[in-house]
């Protein structure tokens, strides 16, 4: 055994050590007593999470460099002592079915073109060799048996774009992909597992035919679960119908990168190929390893394509953070229902909803109400266009997320506020302007009250900052044709309270806004421009501050403009362009920053 190969050995056997010990003193006992553990359900519980850790400190840390907090690891729920109550049964059994809650709900088995659910893959497997083996030999290690069940039970999924007469569930259930009719669907479907066999997989799933359409739970649980499949599959292959060579012009023309669905599956796998229409693998770049996402330069030219960083692209992982890229992610592709646009973001969100087809366009209001109830990230409303019909503050498609600049005139005059604001600033006394903002991070910090958001009926309850309008001036701008929204918009100078009269905001929008030349002067409280709360702002650690020392709530933001309506309730006015905010320099924390909630309609 070489060094680095003793230093590896001496590493691993350090950190079993370790979990072993922290795990015992979770559990309320020693190193000693641990040793003695006889009772089968306890001495499988205990090896199982001792495995679930190592799990993770591989995948984490030995192959995508992420630091692992072991202490976190063995502090979390998983590792809950009550839990080997539940374990039950052997180490064998307990690993297949573990593997068997990864699978999706069924698959095609690709020796003999048959469709298996969960139970008839266990079968499979409990009469095969592999089996026997591991039945035979119960000294063997939790790895080997994990090891082994992990390899039968991998499955290869496919990507596509559908086509015409795509094979259903209800047409393979009883005799298999064999004895089909030919047509295109069927060809493509053939083909893709002849190429699984190939590659050593014995089971293969398409969303044409592994999933019963008719069965309204099935299809449920099939949607809200995808993501996951895609993300547990040992390969996803990627067919692209179009692409006919191995040029980037072919490749970037493929409708594949224009469909809503194609978006989790691009994103979920941990392993990747992709493969022209005759079938053979895509080449773009050369020669590329057996996972498309460890080819540097196939991933940057994925990311030109997409528009996605090459970061998510290797190593995405779902949640709510940074709602606004991620949905400007699909919002150039289109779904064949305009119920999917919504779902098929579902996995992107780490989020789950009822399907519910034929409420078309609402379903992206609940996704964007399902998101707001994780997460306070204010990018969910920085969007421009046209709202939905549920709610004025939410967006009517992930188009509305597109990444905009502010036009001309608005950049201009943000570069006359920045100069202006930082010879203000300079003039201020540094120390007095430290101490406001301590005074502002301490009353607006983790002691204040800042109510969730939420939507009840049509009226949105949100929670943040409300500046008031104090002026509307028309510029020279309005009247201009707007080609991206097919319509006429109208540009203004608003003036804000606090701001010396100073115009600090440019608004792009289709409608006509009351000024004060045309009324004399603008009543108090018309229109003002809110800042939805997001707990960063209320961050006073070290990594809140920017490399220049500027805190959030002291950085221009991008504000709504909200129109007031009977009953001190408010509707959010389209705009066109996005609204940029400079936060005023003078009397800063005392004017602008108390919270309040409102609410939309």
């Amino acid at each position: 055994m070489d060094f680095a190969s003793e230093l590896c050995s001496a590493a691993t056997s350090a950190i079993l050590d370790y979990l072993k010990i922290k795990l015992l003193g979770k559990m309320g006992l020693d190193d000693e007593t641990g040793q003695g553990l006889k009772v089968a359900s306890i001495s499988s519980w205990f090896s199982s999470k001792i495995e679930e850790a190592m799990e993770t400190f591989y995948e984490d840390y030995l192959t995508r460099n992420r630091t692992v907090d072991v202490d976190e690891f063995i502090e979390s729920d998983s590792l809950d002592p009550e839990a080997y109550e539940t374990f039950g049964g052997s180490t064998l059994e307990s690993l297949i079915d573990r593997a068997k809650v990864r699978m999706p709900i069924r698959v095609i088995n690709t020796q003999t073109g048959l469709v298996c659910d969960a139970d008839a893959v266990e079968a499979h497997f409990k009469a095969s060799p592999e089996y026997v083996y591991l039945s035979e030999h119960e000294g063997l290690g939790l790895f080997e048996m994990r090891d082994t069940i992990q390899t039968y039970f991998s499955f290869i999924m496919l990507s596509h774009r559908w086509g015409q007469s795509e094979p259903t569930y209800q047409e393979i259930k009883s005799g298999g992909i064999s004895g089909l009719q030919p047509s295109p669907g069927v060809t493509k479907l053939q083909n893709f597992c002849h190429l699984a066999r190939d590659k050593g997989f014995l089971w293969a799933w398409s969303d044409t035919c592994c999933i019963d359409k008719s069965s309204t739970a099935e299809l449920q649980e099939s949607i809200v679960s995808m993501f996951t499949w895609y993300r547990n599959s040992a390969l996803t292959l990627v067919y692209l119908s179009d692409v006919l060579d191995d040029s980037e012009k072919s490749l970037r023309g493929s409708v594949w990168f224009a469909r809503g669905w194609t978006l989790q599956e691009l994103l979920a796998p941990k392993t990747i190929q992709f493969f022209k229409a005759d079938w053979t693998p895509l080449s773009t770049c050369g020669c590329l390893p057996f996972n498309y996402k460890d080819c540097a330069i196939f991933v940057g030219l994925l990311a030109s394509i997409t528009g996605i960083r090459e970061n998510f692209i290797t190593q995405f992982e779902p949640g709510t953070e940074d709602v606004k890229e991620r949905m400007s992610w699909a919002a150039h592709r289109k779904t064949t229902k305009p119920e999917d646009i919504s779902y098929c973001l579902l996995g992107i969100f780490d989020v789950q909803m009822p399907v519910m087809y034929g409420e078309r366009d609402k379903a992206f209001a609940r996704l964007q109400e399902t998101i707001m109830k994780k997460t306070t990230d204010p990018s969910l409303f920085d969007w421009v266009g046209k709202p939905c019909s549920e709610n004025t503050f939410l967006a009517s498609s992930p188009y509305c997320f597109c990444a905009r600049q502010p036009g001309t005139l608005a950049c201009l005059l943000q570069e006359t506020i920045s100069e202006y604001s930082t010879e203000e600033t300079e003039g201020l006394p540094r120390q007095r302007f430290q101490v406001d903002l301590y005074n502002a991070l301490k009353a607006l910090g983790p002691n204040a009250s800042h109510p969730a958001n939420y939507i009840a009926g049509s009226k949105l309850q949100i929670h943040g900052f409300l500046y008031q309008v104090k002026d509307v001036l028309e510029t020279e701008e309005s009247g201009e044709w707007e080609a991206e929204f097919l319509c006429q918009t109208n540009q203004y100078y608003l003036s804000m309270e606090s701001m010396d009269g100073m115009p600090t905001v440019v608004v792009t929008t289709p409608l006509r806004l009351r000024t004060g030349e045309q009324h004399l002067r603008l009543l108090p409280g018309s229109y003002s421009i809110f800042r939805p709360w997001s707990d960063r702002l209320g961050d006073s650690s070290v990594k809140a501050f920017d490399a220049r020392g500027d805190h959030p709530l002291t950085q221009p933001f991008t504000g709504q403009l909200l129109r007031c309506i009977p009953g001190g309730r408010y509707k959010r006015v389209h705009t066109t362009e996005p609204i940029i905010v400079h936060p005023p320099p003078l009397n800063f924390f005392t004017a602008w920053h108390h919270t309040k909630t409102i609410v939309v309609e």
